[in-house]
Order: structure tokens, then sequence, then C-alpha cells
């Protein structure tokens, strides 16, 4: 059953396509629109990781997964993007991974947007080694994500 999900959770992924229409109050910006962003450590999520990995969890074996776990689902937004691209098609060493969230339930934060770059582990696993994040405001610059806080 967890191999279906995980099957039909790729799947769902790797099928999913956006298009950015300017005029549109739901569409994310394109990636360029990232004017700042800020790091965020990565320390106790890689232990989460390895914790899972300790007790034979599935999730921290594919890069996406690892995306939705830490980082979260699709609550409380009206649209979600993900994105992923790997250094080379076959048994990867690194894989940047972005996830765009749009239309939260805030009176101030719109949106956020991430970016991970992972790297396999010698066991299959994969541990993140940066993680960047910005945000969307409802109320200035509005087709933009920054590290600042949304007013």
């Amino acid at each position: 059953m967890r191999y279906c999900s995980i099957f039909l959770l790729l799947l769902f992924v790797s099928c999913a396509s956006h298009v950015f229409d300017p005029t549109s109050q739901t569409n994310q910006p394109p990636v360029s629109a990232v004017e700042s962003f800020e790091t965020v450590a990565t320390t106790k999520i890689n232990k989460t990781i390895e914790e899972a990995v300790v007790r034979g969890e599935l999730w921290p074996f594919s890069p996406a997964l690892i995306a939705f776990k830490i980082l979260g689902g699709d609550r409380e937004t009206r649209t979600y993007a993900f994105t992923q691209e790997a250094d080379r098609a076959e048994n990867p060493d690194t894989v940047v991974s972005v996830l765009i969230r749009d239309g939260f339930l805030d009176d101030s934060v719109r949106g956020d947007w991430h970016e991970l770059t992972l790297s396999t582990e010698p066991d299959n696993s994969w541990r993140i080694s940066k993680l960047h994040k910005a945000f969307r405001c409802w109320r200035q610059d509005a087709d933009f994500f920054h590290s600042g806080p949304c007013p």
C-alpha cells in the first residue's frame, strides 16, 4: 500500500504543469520573480530525516517526498506547484526541488517559495544540503517573493 501511495504521488508530481498568467490572482509568478530569500538551517531537518531512516520509513529515499513531508502539504492553499531537477537522469547525486504554495488563508502572507538542494547518502537516502525560503504578500509586491516579513 505504501508503494502504491508513493507511486501515485510521484506520478501526480511528474505530470503536473503550471502556466503563469499575470492577470490571475491564483497563479504563482515564475521562479525568476524571487527577489530575495533567506537560508534556513538544515541540521534539525536532517536529524528528522536520519531518524526516519532508522525507523525504516520510505519517504527519506525520495527527494519529492522529503519536500512534502518537511514543508507540509497543500492544506489551506489555493494552488500548489512543485518542480524537481536532478543533476543527471540515472542515479543522481544532487536534486533541486522547488515548492511554491499560493493563496494562503492569511491576511498578510499570500504564499511561500522553497528551494531545496538535496544530496544522496551512501544508503540511497537523501539529505538537505541547502534550503531557501521566501514569501509572497497580499498587500505589497504581490508578484514577487522576498525574504522580508509581510505587512
